[in-house]
């Protein structure tokens, strides 16, 4: 996820920088972020892309957001906010990764459940990412879907 070269930044800006969805609250009309504790001047794609990676977001969805933050439609996705999915994919897995203090190889992600399985078993209750196994599983899942994007 991080081999391929990042396009030109976009001029930094104030930005959330963990924007994952359990620093979101949605009450119908607008989405709020919680847990401003990270953030920092960064590149405004890497929220956009956090969000797109955590809500699942495909193409058309990533496009109406992208379309909504520059305040102009786009027929394709930006080369930057498609590295920047990647790379948040693969941090916030590592670090998930590292905290339960296991490893995995390349195969892991190969074999892992993906994200969208992950979710289905937390809303079912039969996984929780409060579990060094649920965690792993979870962190896995987000390498996964980096390598996808």
């Amino acid at each position: 996820a991080l081999a391929d070269d990042v396009p030109a930044e976009r001029a930094p800006v104030m930005c959330h920088n963990d924007a994952n969805s359990s620093n979101m609250v949605f009450d119908g009309e607008r989405l709020f972020l919680l847990d401003w504790d990270t953030a920092g001047i960064h590149d405004p794609l890497y929220d956009l892309a956090t969000v797109a990676m955590f809500l699942r977001m495909d193409e058309p969805t990533c496009l109406r957001l992208l379309a909504a933050h520059d305040g102009r439609p786009s027929s394709s996705l930006l080369a930057r906010f498609v590295a920047q999915r990647r790379i948040v994919g693969a941090l916030c897995g590592a670090l998930l990764l590292r905290m339960t203090g296991a490893v995995a190889g390349p195969e892991s992600a190969k074999s892992a459940l993906g994200l969208g399985d992950v979710y289905a078993r937390l809303r079912a209750g039969s996984l929780s990412i409060g579990a060094p196994d649920g965690m792993r599983m979870f962190a896995i899942a987000l390498i996964k879907e980096s390598l996808a994007t």
